[in-house]
């Protein structure tokens, strides 16, 4: 059970992880500005801020849209 659960997932865990890190180094070598791409860092760091008031507009945005 466990190997299948590795076999599974891992794969899709390290696409993931190569995602940011190929998009991180695309931010840094092109000097991209932040209003056209914002490095996974700063998406980070954006999402921390709101993710006390994230799931009420969730919430709201799923009403409406239903």
């Amino acid at each position: 059970m466990t190997m299948r659960l590795v076999t599974r997932y891992v794969p899709a865990v390290l696409f993931l992880a190569a995602l940011i890190v190929a998009w991180d180094i695309a931010v840094r070598a092109f000097d991209l500005q932040p209003y056209l791409l914002p490095g996974p860092g700063r998406v980070w760091h954006a999402f921390l801020e709101v993710r006390g008031t994230l799931p009420g507009h969730i919430r709201t945005t799923m009403t409406e849209a239903l």
